[in-house]
């Protein structure tokens, strides 16, 4: 099956412009693997950072995964934080993991310990 990036490209656009956070997050991922695009960094930063803005979950965490590969430890967590907050349990996890290595601050194990098992005790249910 052939696909049609530069038709996708043109929806997720639409989709942005219109304040669909599920588009940005999508675009910024067509310019983070060079999709159908010019691959670049830069760019699909700027359109997580618009996702998370416009409270996609997976934006915020995606900007916040771009940001621990940048080693800005502090502003991932709290894109991870929003994400969490979202219900997105893999941001969770993540921050958990930030608090206790203590990257971004100070170590806190007990305040990992509630990251990890947020999952579990708020999105199960």
């Amino acid at each position: 099956m052939a696909r049609d990036f530069d038709s996708a490209r043109k929806l997720y656009v639409r989709g942005c412009q219109l304040n669909d956070g599920r588009g940005c997050l999508r675009l910024a991922d067509l310019y983070a693997e060079g999709r159908g695009v010019k691959a670049s960094s830069g760019r699909a930063r700027n359109f997580y950072t618009q996702a998370c803005r416009l409270k996609d979950a997976e934006g915020c965490d995606s900007l916040a995964l771009d940001l621990v590969a940048r080693k800005s430890y502090q502003q991932a967590r709290r894109h991870f934080e929003s994400a969490c907050e979202l219900g997105f349990a893999p941001a969770c996890v993540s921050l958990g993991l930030l608090y206790e290595r203590g990257q971004g601050g100070k170590s806190d194990p007990q305040r990992a310990l509630g990251y990890f098992s947020k999952p579990c005790n708020e999105f199960s249910q």
